[in-house]
């Protein structure tokens, strides 16, 4: 539930930032309450270090005369969240501080290998291990296709709101991997920071590998191949709209000076004259 919760509200986030729509700001505080009481470390700590890395692309998506309105809102929006939870928090640091457990979360590699490799090789193997061994191995469908897919989708040719979507997803994504794999938490047997951590960044993956498996909007040919050419198979007077005027009148300048040396006039055939305007063109 956790996880769905924090999808969800990335989402949520993301149309707020887009639309600064005031009725977006009360399912956001919901949801965000409703994924840190099932799960402090995903609807916690992974949706926290998610909007830090996400932060400066939604804030940069905001155009600037609504950038103030788009933070006031989330501070309402966060203040919310505190009223909210702030009797859960003070039962689970009260469980902390029973425990006596120290540090919650530290800082530990996800271990690959076992007792077969000596220390010191283990903790350098670890360290690539878990991408080149871990995510290829246990997650193949997820992970491989999830990573093509979202490359795929940030280069094709859908909508700019979705593909700023999917660059907060893949935000999203990362920071779960990443804490999956080197953080830890120390409150149980298990390093449940770990393994849930990693749930929102799947459900991304999946969604983007499905997306891709129906089909992304792709750019033409020929328009790639004009935007790879750009200005340079252009004349220098087409890269403005002054420039573009300037070049119709310089033609038009032409055409007049070619059909005066000829000696037409206004009451020639129209024919003739657009002869020689494509002639003045190319001179």
């Amino acid at each position: 539930m956790a996880a769905s919760c924090v999808v969800t509200d990335m989402l949520l986030i993301t149309r707020y930032s887009l639309r600064q729509n005031p009725t977006l700001l009360l399912p956001i505080a919901l949801l965000t309450a409703a994924g840190f009481e099932s799960s402090i470390f995903v609807g916690g700590i992974t949706f926290a270090l998610a909007g830090l890395i996400a932060a400066p692309i939604l804030f940069g998506g905001v155009d600037r005369q609504w950038r103030l309105r788009f933070v006031g809102g989330l501070m309402i929006a966060a203040l919310l969240v505190a009223r909210l939870i702030a009797p859960f928090v003070r039962d689970q640091l009260a469980a902390v501080h029973a425990r006596d457990a120290g540090n919650p979360v530290v800082i530990a590699p996800y271990s690959v290998f076992g007792e077969r490799f000596p220390v010191w090789l283990r903790r350098v193997l670890d360290v690539p291990g878990y991408w080149l061994t871990i995510l290829p191995i246990e997650l193949p469908a997820a992970f491989i296709a999830g990573v093509i897919a979202l490359a795929a989708a940030l280069r094709s040719a859908i909508p700019r709101s979705e593909k700023f979507a999917i660059a907060v997803f893949a935000c999203l994504a990362g920071t779960g991997l990443i804490i999956s794999w080197l953080l830890a938490s120390t409150l149980g047997e298990n390093n449940d920071l770990g393994l849930r951590a990693i749930i929102p960044a799947e459900i991304v993956l999946i969604a983007m590998a499905a997306a891709a498996a129906a089909g992304l909007p792709s750019v033409p040919r020929r328009d790639r191949g004009d935007r790879a050419r750009g200005a340079s198979t252009q004349p220098p007077g087409l890269r403005s709209d002054s420039a573009r005027q300037h070049h119709r009148h310089a033609s038009a300048a032409r055409c007049q000076s070619v059909c005066a040396k000829a000696g037409i006039v206004g009451g020639d055939a129209p024919r003739r004259r657009r002869r020689l305007r494509s002639l003045a063109a190319r001179a």
